[in-house]
């Protein structure tokens, strides 16, 4: 089987759903810790809203992930053999790999929380 053959056994799920449901919580971790950074002077200028409304949007995408993934997962209605079994792999991959980015964007989310973003004077 060639890598296009396994790409068009992907049955009636889109590419994009596949793509978003590996690929977006490990970016917006990514991203919520670069622009966490950006928006620290912010943060100690005193307004913390910034990095609020950042972990909470953060949060919610790496959530809607794992949501996209555990769908794939428990997909019904799929023509059987091997359309069946690489959707749900890709499910169960997306689910554990989204799963462990949603843990590390709630830690991220949770820190900025409790420990303050500026020098302690």
């Amino acid at each position: 089987m060639t890598h296009s053959d396994l790409i068009g056994k992907l049955g009636q799920v889109s590419r994009p759903t596949v793509w978003y449901g590996l690929l977006a919580a490990p970016l917006v971790w990514f991203m919520q810790l670069n622009l966490g950074l950006a928006f620290t002077p912010l943060a100690c200028g005193g307004n913390p809203w910034p990095l609020y409304l950042l972990n909470a949007a953060a949060v919610l995408v790496s959530l809607s992930s794992l949501g996209v993934s555990l769908r794939l997962k428990n997909l019904q209605g799929q023509p059987g053999g091997v359309v069946e079994h690489v959707t749900h792999f890709l499910g169960r991959f997306g689910a554990w790999h989204a799963g462990v980015f949603v843990l590390l964007t709630l830690m991220t989310a949770v820190v900025g929380f409790f420990i303050p973003a500026c020098r302690l004077r």
